[in-house]
């Protein structure tokens, strides 16, 4: 069994930290259906538009939340096809 270093123990916590905080934000985003009927009044925009661009903002946001985390090891008898 492998044991963890102190900062190995710390950069997995500052990753969880990281993502959790990205989550949350995402989670706060305004509901489809929100948006579909406040999009005009709101944002001055058609509602299919607004949806399309609170779509980008959430993989902006997810993008963001995996900046500096590590991709975490997965043995290649678990990985998906292809290996990687």
């Amino acid at each position: 069994m492998h044991s963890l270093s102190d900062a190995q123990w710390k950069r997995i916590s500052q990753d969880y930290a990281q993502m959790y905080s990205v989550l949350a934000r995402i989670s706060r985003f305004m509901s489809i259906k929100s948006l579909r009927s406040n999009a005009e009044q709101h944002y001055g925009l058609e509602p299919n538009e607004a949806i399309e661009l609170a779509y980008e903002n959430v993989i902006s946001e997810a993008k963001l939340g995996l900046r500096r985390v590590r991709k975490p090891f997965v043995p290649v008898a678990d990985a998906p096809e292809g290996g990687k």
